[in-house]
């Protein structure tokens, strides 16, 4: 059952839908009946709590993923100490997900900073890179810009090296964040070449359906590098409107929430963190 349920998430994630797989994985789960002291069993339990807590994360549940994150973490804390191990990389990024959206980045922040103080070492590249990043990201919403500028230079190796580990669209994401940090730093001629290099390097990437928001984001970015007074005025509004292809915010992908919520908080000179929570609040 767990496999079945592991192909079907793959092909969900692949398409984004996270609303069809929430009500059949929380439906397989209730099925299930775990015995104590059952080692296979309590692997099976921790991966299906993951598995729900993140897809309540991704439709925007975020108080239902942080109530199957404790059970996850009670669940870890009497495991052995491999699936600990494990689990606990995944758990720490999660965690520090939802409470960003829950109007707690600070936390999230002493989350991710405490992690790194007491070493990360034990956990795969993958996840010390997304600690890395999501970090980043955190001191960025929280407008400590220096701080996500000096963690952004930790990543000193080429965009195909991250390609090979974490995969093209993680690499996206990244540059993504780095052109806007650069905005707010106001380098406008730093992220002008930025975002020239993004679109010459991801190109067959931007041609993609799910990937349909990109191109007309950077367009306004580059509209707004122009002329970053034109941001609050009628026009570049209606063009913002005329853009992108909303299918709601709650069935909208985070990611695409998260940089229209970006240029939203310029059109209405209002603080970006609070424009995305405003957003996010179902």
């Amino acid at each position: 059952m767990l496999r079945m349920v592991e192909m079907a998430r793959s092909t969900i994630l692949n398409k984004r839908d996270f609303m069809a797989f929430e009500p059949f994985v929380l439906k397989q789960y209730k099925k299930l009946k775990f015995q104590d002291n059952n080692t296979r069993h309590l692997n099976v339990k921790l991966t299906y709590l993951y598995m729900i807590a993140h897809v309540l994360y991704r439709n925007k549940k975020f108080k239902e993923a942080q109530m199957y994150l404790a059970d996850l973490y009670a669940e870890m804390l009497i495991s052995k100490k491999s699936f600990y191990n494990k689990f606990y990389p995944k758990y720490l990024l999660l965690f520090g997900a939802t409470l960003t959206f829950t109007g707690e980045v600070d936390k999230a922040i002493k989350l991710l900073e405490d992690a790194r103080k007491n070493g990360t070492k034990q956990f795969s590249t993958k996840y010390q890179l997304n600690i890395n990043f999501n970090l980043a990201v955190y001191y960025f919403l929280s407008q400590k810009y220096t701080k996500a500028s000096r963690l952004n230079l930790e990543f000193e190796h080429s965009d195909s090296w991250y390609e090979k580990i974490m995969g093209r669209e993680w690499v996206l994401r990244k540059n993504l964040s780095w052109i806007i940090l650069q905005i707010e730093l106001e380098n406008f001629d730093i992220a002008e070449t930025r975002i020239r290099n993004l679109e010459k390097g991801f190109s067959d990437l931007l041609e993609q359906k799910r990937y349909k928001q990109v191109g007309p984001f950077l367009n306004l970015l580059r509209w707004y590098l122009d002329d970053p007074q034109s941001i609050t005025t009628r026009e570049f509004y209606d063009v913002v409107q005329e853009s992108f292809d909303w299918v709601g915010v709650e069935r909208e992908d985070l990611l695409n929430v998260t940089f229209y919520s970006w240029m939203k908080s310029k059109m209405q000179t209002e603080r970006f963190y609070y424009v995305l929570l405003g957003l996010v609040d179902l």
